[in-house]
């Protein structure tokens, strides 16, 4: 039976939701009819997707076997999302998603129930740098530790 669904995704500021959004939007949320309207209006980027869905007054939403998965666009609306997906820039040297600066972002942006999703985008421009992912893996797997177990479950994926 197929059911609506929501989903929040987090992350950094040009760490690439938006692209995220725009290409499960694509992929699985598209008829032709709003195929149509995206090229007569010249969007042609995953990122541009998700702006001009919320500029015409639709979800930024997608199809699955399951049922519809709609993007939480509020922070109310997050907070009782199923899945968060978390995406990780690795150009980002500074590296913003420190094991702290992850779970405020998860705590601020995530149901306390969702499960996380982690999406490290980017790999391409840095020749899949095995030890930067590896670095990234162990932020998250941090933060997740310091939840105090809520999202510990998640942990044991990634290395």
């Amino acid at each position: 039976m197929s059911q609506d669904r929501t989903l929040t995704v987090i992350g950094a500021s040009g760490s690439g939701k938006k692209t995220l959004m725009g290409s499960l939007v694509y992929k699985c949320g598209l008829d032709l009819i709003k195929l149509e309207t995206l090229t007569k209006q010249g969007i042609n980027k995953f990122d541009q997707i998700p702006n001009f869905l919320k500029r015409i007054g639709q979800d930024v939403s997608f199809e699955t076997r399951s049922g519809k998965w709609t993007v939480a666009s509020t922070e109310l609306a997050a907070q009782s999302c199923q899945i968060a997906i978390c995406v990780l820039d690795v150009l980002q040297d500074d590296s913003p998603f420190t094991a702290s600066t992850l779970l405020e972002e998860l705590s601020h942006g995530a149901s306390p129930h969702a499960k996380v999703i982690v999406a490290v985008n980017k790999m391409d421009k840095v020749e899949w740098s095995r030890e930067r992912f590896l670095e990234l893996v162990n932020a998250t797997r941090e933060a997740f530790i310091k939840t105090d177990g809520i999202l510990s479950q998640c942990v044991n994926s990634g290395s």
